[in-house]
């Protein structure tokens, strides 16, 4: 809810946020039990991941533009890889191209990219995660990746 977000936002590691990052909020999937996973999720190596495949239902790369669904939304999107390259903080930004004009970012923290790998590149692909508003840029994403395929 927006008010748990608020008291989140700059403040990490609170009871109600599990992680914040640039004034965002959201789960970042480490768990010590499936007890800390979401529901439909197991602890696996010290990581929340999907039981079966999560992307049965992926949502609208456009309504998470809209701001339809709260931050920290595990939710599942599709499209083509257009790059997969490395970021200055560590993660590496995995680009979904919609269109010529357009793309939508998506980003693999370490943790993950060290357990399942990074996407490649040109490829169609199915991405599980948790959305996030990106402050510095002024957009929605998500961030970080837990599973892809």
């Amino acid at each position: 809810n927006e008010a748990e977000f608020v008291a989140c936002a700059g403040a990490p590691a609170t009871t109600d946020c599990p992680y914040c990052s640039g004034g965002a909020c959201y789960q970042t999937g480490f768990c010590g039990a499936s007890a800390d996973c979401h529901g439909g999720e197991v602890c696996t190596r010290g990581l929340c991941q999907p039981v079966g495949d999560p992307c049965d239902a992926p949502v609208s790369i456009d309504d998470i533009r809209a701001a339809r669904y709260s931050p920290g939304k595990h939710v599942c999107v599709r499209g083509w890889t257009s790059f997969v390259v490395p970021a200055f903080d560590g993660d590496t930004h995995v680009q979904l191209g919609i269109n010529s004009q357009m793309g939508f970012t998506t980003e693999m923290t370490r943790p993950y990219r060290e357990r399942i790998g990074n996407p490649p590149s040109l490829q169609q692909v199915s991405i599980y995660g948790a959305i996030r508003w990106d402050p510095a840029h002024g957009w929605w994403e998500v961030h970080p990746i837990f599973w892809w395929r």
